[in-house]
Parts: structure tokens; sequence; C-alpha cells
């Protein structure tokens, strides 16, 4: 008899990075926050990846227009969380919402 116990895990995804400067590029951002969450095993809910694609169309618009023109989106997940991350060119700290 075995104790080993087999548990269905895979290996975290690599990071995804989006550079861009134009509003031309924000329906690809979307669409690569789109692609990156269906291609996650076990794939989230098809409202959650929506509500992630969205919030990266917000959060690039966000900095091309206030941040200095020009965005970098960072996709990247582990076992437990999809981490969604957008910085721009502006210097000045943003105060976050409570």
């Amino acid at each position: 008899m075995n104790d080993t116990t087999t548990t269905n895990t895979t290996a975290p995804r690599p990071p995804v990075v989006v550079k861009d400067d134009s509003p031309a590029g924000i329906p690809r951002a979307r669409d690569v926050a789109r692609a990156f969450a269906d291609a996650l095993d076990p794939a989230p809910a098809p409202e959650t990846a929506e509500t992630s694609a969205l919030v990266v169309c917000e959060l690039a618009t966000s900095a091309l227009r206030h941040g200095g023109g020009h965005y970098t989106l960072h996709l990247s997940a582990t076992a437990d969380a999809v981490n969604v991350a957008v910085s721009d060119l502006n210097p000045a700290r943003r105060s976050r919402p409570a």
C-alpha cells in the first residue's frame, strides 16, 4: 500500500508583460488579459475572466490619459491568485481609494 497523495496542480503560468503608448493598444491589452485568464488551469469562471479584462482596459486607459502616455501591463498567476498590475510613467504617487 502506498501513502502518497496525488493532487492535481499545475505549474504557475509565466508572467506576461505588455507595453504600449497608444489608445489602439487598449483592445490588445484586453485581449491579452482575457487570453491569459482563459489559459489558466483551472480557468476562472467566464464572468471573472471578463471582469479582469474590463479592469485591464480601465487601468490601461487611465494610465494613458493621466500617467504620461505610456503603460506597462503585467499579468501573473500562482496557484492561489491572478495578479494584474498596470504601471505608467507619472512619478507622482496617487492615493488609493479606501
